[in-house]
């Protein structure tokens, strides 16, 4: 008997004849289960094994994903039906797990329409500012969401963002099954926040929201306060947001303590990062719904190593221009360079309330000729304007800007803050102090000192994101988070 197997997981409806087993309402079986409670298996199906297709029945269930011509080394198993009934209410789940010789079908892709398909869902995302990394997450996440059959909405602040943001709005429109609508949200809690709960509220009635999934502070705030369609999922990813502050002032205690509060309204907190994560819990306290880490990710066309322009600066810097991204660390650190000898440029690449400021820091330390400003772009296209990725931040999530410059093999100077160790892994001790100019600039020199050591660095992280911080695995992750979610507000009874 061949050893390569080729499981072929067939799921049937009572009522709906298309995979739906999370919908279901059907709870998880354990390995313990499988094994002990599947009727007509022979022997010839031992506890591995169970386990094995366990394994494999939750990777496949979410997601379509290519499907394995062994799982987890298990010999053929020789069954007439290995069947497990579940039953909720009038709806019956039929499960057949059929371990077939390898050699029964063309090719394991061809099974891919047949398994990990779940039901389209209604998602609408709701955040404020269409800027930075939040931004791309929300667009990334709603263009593969919606190119996986799920109808898709955009709910964001029609003041901020400017004609890129309107560009990335306008590209993505047609994929947009519940449209995106634009409306004046302000940046602090004010009282014309009621104005955009009522817009989340009547949206998500209208096209009957199984998700809303709030991201940043005020995103979050809307899709948790919204009232009515009790049936839907309130998601959040903070980003970063309401977590950057401490109780040490008065604004950290208004949000922390307002994220409390907004705690008991989430059925689902998804973190982009473990760090984030621990800093809720500590911060805010246990939650009351399902949390679920989910690391940002980026595209395999992201891969493409960037080829730095010919005019390009000595160093680049991409990202809001706000205190705690550390820019005015990153300017003494260059203006500390130039004294010992090193004329060093820079190209600091982004928009914000600190730009005028950071302009007259520049200008302060004689950098004016140095030092360029030329605003936002997209971080591919500006990656290309230096020749070495500075991220001097004071705190972060976890950035997609250290994800890119990764991928695109640009060399990378950065600080350990938030989730960035759990990016660079084993080769974190290249990090830098946080909040320190020598530091950062004691590491820039190094970096141009040992340009040998800094590629072989380079390559293997890029080697690490390829393989841990993908788009696929982000949209699986979160899709695995909804339907769990989804399944836990079904059998709370609530609709």
């Amino acid at each position: 008997m061949q050893k390569n197997v080729t499981p072929k997981i067939i799921v049937f409806f009572r009522h709906k004849a298309r995979p739906m087993l999370r919908r279901s309402g059907s709870p998880p079986m354990s390995p313990e289960e499988i094994v002990g409670n599947t009727a007509g298996m022979t022997t010839g199906l031992g506890a591995g094994c169970g386990a094995a297709a366990w394994v494999f029945l939750r990777k496949n269930m979410a997601t379509p994903t290519p499907v394995p011509e062994t799982v987890m080394g298990c010999d053929p198993i020789m069954v007439a039906t290995p069947l497990i009934r579940r039953s909720r209410k009038d709806r019956k789940v039929l499960l057949t797990a059929r371990a077939l010789s390898g050699n029964a079908f063309a090719s394991p892709q061809s099974l891919i329409p047949n398994i990990g398909r779940m039901s389209s869902l209604n998602i609408l995302h709701v955040f404020r500012a269409p800027v930075g990394g939040l931004f791309r997450h929300v667009m990334d996440l709603a263009r593969a969401q919606a190119e996986r059959g799920h109808r898709v909405g955009l709910i964001a602040d029609s003041n901020t963002g400017g004609d890129r943001a309107a560009a990335a709005f306008d590209a993505i429109a047609p994929l947009m099954a519940h449209g995106i609508t634009r409306i004046p949200m302000s940046r602090q809690v004010g009282p014309g926040d009621w104005r955009p709960v009522l817009h989340v509220m009547r949206r998500s009635s209208a096209v009957k929201a199984d998700v809303l999934h709030g991201h940043g502070a005020k995103g979050g705030a809307y899709a948790r306060l919204a009232l009515g369609n009790r049936g839907a999922v309130r998601a959040y990813t903070p980003h970063g947001g309401s977590l950057l502050f401490g109780h040490d002032t008065l604004a950290g205690k208004i949000y922390l303590t307002t994220e409390r509060l907004l705690m008991r309204r989430s059925d689902l907190l998804l973190f982009e990062s473990q760090y984030s994560a621990d800093m809720s819990r500590s911060k805010v306290g246990l939650p009351h719904g399902l949390l679920r880490v989910v690391h940002n990710g980026v595209s395999k066309a992201e891969f493409e190593p960037v080829v730095p322009a010919k005019d390009a600066t000595d160093i680049i810097f991409i990202g809001e221009l706000r205190h705690v991204k550390g820019i005015d660390l990153l300017i003494d650190a260059i203006a500390s360079l130039r004294r010992q000898g090193r004329p060093l440029t820079a190209t600091l690449v982004g928009a914000g309330a600190d730009r005028d400021a950071l302009i007259q820091r520049v200008a302060n330390a004689g950098l004016s000729d140095s030092i360029a400003f030329p605003g936002a772009m997209s971080a591919r296209e500006a990656l290309k304007l230096g020749r070495l990725m500075v991220v001097s931040s004071r705190a972060e999530s976890l950035p997609y800007v250290v994800l890119e410059a990764a991928a695109g093999q640009v060399p990378l100077v950065t600080t350990r803050v938030g989730g960035i160790p759990e990016i660079y892994g084993p080769l974190s001790e290249a990090l830098v102090e946080p909040g320190n100019s020598t530091a950062i600039a004691t590491a820039i020199a190094d970096a141009l000192d040992h340009p040998d050591a800094m590629r072989q660095r380079t390559l293997a992280l890029n080697e690490r994101v390829a393989r841990s911080f993908s788009i696929d695995a982000m949209v699986a992750g979160v899709l695995d988070g909804y339907q769990t979610a989804l399944q836990n507000v079904r059998e709370s009874g609530r609709h």
